[in-house]
């Protein structure tokens, strides 16, 4: 806030909606990422259970494959919201 000189309270509450914004969608996306961990521990332990691993291996990997993509992705997100926050 120091390079932008004198801000107000009312250009806060005006222009930090894009903040906010920002911060809930890596909450959701951190909610998102945590049901696909736990759905995918089921379905392990289920097929452990039940023993129907060679038969259910496929879906797990794709899930796996999923999950991981979607953490990268999550990762790059922030990388790109703390940079953008250092640049404000």
């Amino acid at each position: 806030m120091a390079i932008a000189g004198h801000v107000s309270r009312r250009m806060l509450e005006r222009y930090s909606h894009v903040r906010m914004e920002a911060k809930r969608n890596a909450i959701g996306l951190g909610f998102v990422g945590l049901i696909m961990a736990v759905a995918l521990v089921v379905r392990v332990f289920g097929m452990l259970t039940d023993g129907t691993v060679q038969e259910s291996m496929g879906l797990v990997r794709a899930e796996a494959i999923m999950l991981v993509v979607f953490i990268v992705g999550v990762f790059i997100e922030r990388g790109r919201h703390n940079q953008l926050k250092q640049a404000a």
